[in-house]
């Protein structure tokens, strides 16, 4: 039997207890995304929910006005050596997904944020690559739009939203950016021994399509071709 996902939050409290704008730490020594009092902020339902359908470590919601930073040693503030912006949010939303790869076991790298799953109007600065891809399947409420058909927790099926990106920079090597609306100001800087371009493809609306991975480096691979919600190819 097919079910179709868009998780309900049983742990909405977490997110309203944010202060938005809100800056967070990605830990450089464990595997914590934190605020600056040290709280968990990617333990939603819908951000757990959305790191095992994607066979990933965690992901975590981010909001206009928003900020990640790299926190090398784990102490919830970007001042230290080795510590480093990641992004800034300046419209829309986002969840951030990561996979710890076996290299670097039991923490996070700045270069393993495997895939970004846009909202509407969604936009920014990205001051990493992304070893995966940026596409649009979250809806309103900031839920991982897609369908899982087994037992498994791992999805079968993304359904890419009709969605548009507004001025999203990012500063590294992208592997596929789809979005299901439209795109107007992409600006892409990453280079790279033996790549040619900064994103192996992009793509809008109907062509949207396109083969996805979502948490490269993990043991267990999980790619998907997306479907197209019916928003997409209505007439109009």
């Amino acid at each position: 039997m097919k079910t179709s996902f868009s998780l309900a939050r049983a742990a909405v409290e977490i997110l309203e207890t944010r202060i938005a704008p809100a800056v967070f730490f990605l830990h450089g020594d464990n595997l914590n995304i934190t605020d600056g009092a040290g709280a968990d902020v990617a333990g939603s339902a819908d951000e757990l929910g959305a790191a095992a359908a994607a066979g990933a470590t965690k992901a975590v919601l981010l909001s206009a006005g928003d900020s990640l930073f790299y926190d090398l040693n784990g102490d919830n503030d970007a001042g230290d050596v080795g510590d480093s912006l990641i992004a800034t949010i300046t419209g829309g939303k986002a969840l951030f997904v990561y996979t710890d790869r076996s290299a670097f076991a039991g923490k996070f790298e700045t270069k393993e944020l495997t895939a970004v799953i846009a909202g509407d109007g969604f936009g920014g600065v990205i001051e990493t690559g992304v070893t995966g891809s940026i596409f649009t399947a979250l809806n309103g409420a900031g839920q991982f739009t897609f369908e899982n058909t087994d037992a498994d927790v791992t999805l079968e099926n993304i359904v890419l939203q009709k969605a548009d990106i507004h001025g999203l920079t990012v500063k590294g090597v992208v592997s596929t950016v789809a979005v299901g609306g439209s795109i107007d100001g992409l600006s892409l800087f990453g280079t790279g021994n033996g790549v040619n371009s900064s994103a192996s493809q992009i793509v809008a609306g109907t062509a949207g399509a396109v083969s996805m991975t979502l948490n490269s480096g993990a043991l267990a691979g999980v790619s998907d071709t997306p479907t197209l919600d019916a928003a997409i190819t209505a007439p109009g």
